[in-house]
């Protein structure tokens, strides 16, 4: 059974992108906001725009798991700004799937807006743990970004 909708929503929101940022080492973009407590050991997380497809939460913490996508402090600038918006839910409880929509604001280093949507596909085991993630962004706007870093 997978956890309501308030207490995925306050997951979400407990590392949110703003502290994230800040820390000494916040990765990649691939920022799951506190839902990395309840992955189960083979997590399958996929972002289908952007070809990435790992499996297990080892993959997923190893340093080359997702070596096209840079550090979110190589992108974002954080000495301005940065906003997670409030999660919108849909499902949970009673529901083995969720819907997570998420939104950030922030400005990059070449000082252009990072406005950024993500609907997130969530899979919660009879356990209510989260075995599979598939997570759609705007990989217009991404790869932009990735690819100015890139310059």
């Amino acid at each position: 059974m997978a956890p309501t909708k308030d207490q995925i929503a306050a997951l979400l929101q407990q590392n949110p992108l703003h502290k994230h940022v800040k820390k000494d080492d916040p990765g990649s973009l691939l920022h799951f906001g506190g839902l990395e407590d309840l992955f189960t050991d083979n997590i399958h997380i996929s972002i289908p725009g952007l070809g990435i497809d790992i499996h297990g939460s080892e993959a997923l913490s190893a340093s080359d798991a997702h070596p096209d996508v840079p550090p979110l402090t190589d992108i974002i600038n954080t000495d301005h700004p940065v906003e997670a918006l409030p999660p919108h839910i849909i499902g949970g409880g009673d529901d083995d799937w969720a819907v997570a929509i998420l939104g950030s604001k922030a400005t990059t280093h070449s000082g252009e807006p990072w406005n950024h949507e993500t609907v997130g596909l969530i899979h919660f085991t009879p356990e209510g743990k989260i075995d599979a993630v598939k997570a759609y962004i705007d990989t217009q706007h991404v790869v932009k970004h990735l690819d100015a870093h890139k310059k």
